[in-house]
């Protein structure tokens, strides 16, 4: 009995021993490429904070940027090693001289969604690059200097529309937003007055919303 309580605890700690091994078994890529990073935990890494809905992802990332006065510095999503660049002149690097070394997003892509799958943002190569090649003649300089005039309209509008609600103790911020947001595409890329700050339930909106 007493061999095999032995032999027992020995395949355990063995386990507990291999099982550990293998979460943390990234867990020096940061330190082996002489990058500071933040000392990670088993199973979450550096995600604990967020995971645990004690902050959002955006103040956590927030947080440690604001501590950590690097240009760059590791963390581990999980046991995922990820680069934070702070440096401007680094992210200028990143974003456009050395863009076809970081084309991919690590955020999921969402291929069975015919929406979704060509989302920029979060498509990857070669999606990514065709629809690139569509919305860059949109966004061209000579287009953008066009829809500021639009864009301040629907500022203007918006600014009116807050001030109604001046002696109200709380307005609807997100709401607020999402109409500015709807009227702007609305205007500069479909030619459509949406109306969302005349009418409560404007149409666009309602189709947007819903």
């Amino acid at each position: 009995m007493a061999t095999v309580l032995i032999i027992g605890s020995i395949l355990l700690v063995l386990i507990f021993t291999l099982l550990y091994k293998y979460l943390t078994r990234n867990f020096n890529y940061w330190k082996s490429k002489n990058v500071f990073y933040v000392k990670p935990i088993p199973v979450f890494g550096n995600m604990l904070p967020a995971l645990t809905m004690k902050t959002t992802l955006g103040e956590w990332l927030g947080d440690l940027s604001h501590k950590i006065k690097k240009d760059y510095f590791g963390i581990f999503v999980f046991d995922r090693p990820v680069l934070v660049v702070q440096s401007p002149k680094l992210i200028k690097l990143v974003l456009q001289k050395d863009f076809e070394y970081f084309q991919n997003r690590s955020v999921a892509h969402y291929e069975h969604d015919p929406i979704m799958s060509n989302f920029m943002f979060l498509a990857k190569n070669p999606r990514w690059k065709a629809v690139r090649s569509k919305l860059t003649p949109v966004f061209s300089t000579g287009k953008l200097k066009q829809m500021f005039p639009h864009i301040l309209r629907e500022g203007n509008l918006m600014v009116d529309y807050i001030s109604n609600f001046d002696n109200m103790p709380s307005i609807e911020s997100k709401e607020i937003c999402a109409k500015f947001s709807t009227n702007v595409i609305a205007r500069c890329a479909f030619a459509i007055d949406a109306g969302c700050f005349n009418t409560e339930n404007a149409e666009f909106r309602s189709v947007i919303k819903f």
